[in-house]
């Protein structure tokens, strides 16, 4: 099977996937999440991916595909099969205004990163994530809307280094939770953190230690000393 391109920079009305295979274009209007989530290998069911089971030679002026050209192509006509090998095998087309939509996801996603896993070196706090914002604005970084927040990290964190000091670090965290909240606090921590260890102690109470950037630790220590009334005791070591 081929591989394909999983999107295309042309600009439509609505997304589309679309197939060149034996000199022919054939092209079903999809739902641009679940189409990509479908060319992704989730479990996703056909009938939610696509608008219609109508195949197309040109979607953008309803030219319908002829069902004999598909028959001889496709050696089927099937037209949820034959819309099956249109998505696994073409490129997934999105609008402009659905790009423009993942661009901003996707810049939310890498501020938040950098923010929970990076410190300003001068103060040892965590940047806040509207200076993260207007670094990458000020800079006028291109985020882009075909890669992870993960894979593109790094080359925002290039572009914004001369403008926003970073200093990336993890702090190791004693926590001590007594028996009321010992059960919803471990359960609280490792939704952040997987402990180095977890210890219970005879009357109920848990000490864990952990290691965790200075952002993520931030929102832990809030959401504990919440959930404890701020009965944990909590210590940092450099």
């Amino acid at each position: 099977m081929k591989s394909g391109k999983l999107f295309d920079h042309e600009k439509f009305n609505f997304d589309i996937a679309r197939l060149k295979k034996g000199g022919e274009t054939f092209e079903v209007v999809v739902d641009n999440n679940l189409a990509v989530a479908f060319k992704e290998g989730k479990s996703v069911d056909l009938n939610d991916v696509i608008k219609s089971n109508k195949i197309y030679s040109n979607a953008n002026h309803s030219l319908l595909s002829s069902e004999t050209i598909m028959e001889n192509i496709f050696k089927t006509d099937d037209k949820n099969e034959i819309a099956k090998i249109i998505l696994k095998e073409g490129e997934i087309h999105l609008t402009s205004e659905y790009k423009a939509k993942v661009r901003e996801e996707k810049k939310k996603q890498i501020i938040y990163l950098i923010h929970k896993n990076s410190i300003d070196p001068r103060t040892n706090a965590p940047h806040t994530l509207v200076r993260i914002e207007d670094a990458i604005n000020s800079k006028k970084v291109r985020i882009d809307e075909f890669k992870t927040a993960n894979d593109q990290l790094k080359s925002v964190l290039d572009e914004i280094k001369t403008i926003l000091p970073l200093k990336f670090e993890k702090k190791k965290y004693s926590i001590k939770i007594y028996s009321e909240y010992a059960a919803r606090g471990i359960s609280l921590i490792q939704r952040h953190v997987e402990p180095m260890s977890s210890d219970w102690q005879e009357d109920g109470s848990v000490i864990c230690m952990i290691e965790i950037s200075p952002g993520v630790a931030s929102e832990l220590i809030e959401q504990i000393n919440k959930l404890t009334k701020g009965t944990a005791d909590i210590e940092s070591y450099n």
